[in-house]
C-alpha cells in the first residue's frame, strides 16, 4: 500500500501545477467574457440613446417643414439629447469638453 501511496502522491504533485494553470486560464476566459458582455450592454444603451436622438431630430425636421407644431418636437429632441448625454456621462464616455 505504501508503494501505491507514493506513486499517487508523486502523480498528484506532478499534476497540481498543470491543473492549476488550466483552472486559472478558465477563470481568465470567464472574466474576459463577463467584461465583454458588460461592454456590449453599455454600447447597446448608448446606441439606443443615440437612435432616440436621431428619431427626435427627424420628427423635429418633419414638423418644421410640414407646418406641425415645432415646440413639441423640439422638446422631445432636447430631452433625447439630454438623455444621451446622461448615459454617456454615466458610462464615462462623454468627450472632454462635453457638458
Amino acid at each position: 500500500m505504501t508503494a501505491l501511496s507514493g506513486k499517487i502522491d508523486g502523480l498528484t504533485r506532478a499534476l497540481t501545477p498543470l491543473v492549476r494553470e488550466l483552472l486559472l486560464e478558465e477563470i481568465r476566459q470567464h472574466a474576459a467574457a463577463e467584461r465583454k458582455a458588460e461592454q456590449d450592454e453599455i454600447d447597446r444603451e448608448i446606441n439606443e440613446a443615440g437612435r432616440a436622438v436621431a428619431r427626435a431630430y427627424d420628427q423635429f425636421v418633419s414638423a418644421r417643414f410640414s407646418g406641425a407644431p415645432e415646440a413639441t418636437a423640439h422638446g422631445r429632441l432636447v430631452k433625447a439629447a439630454a438623455n444621451l448625454g446622461e448615459v454617456m456621462r454615466r458610462h464615462g464616455r462623454m468627450p472632454k469638453g462635453g457638458r
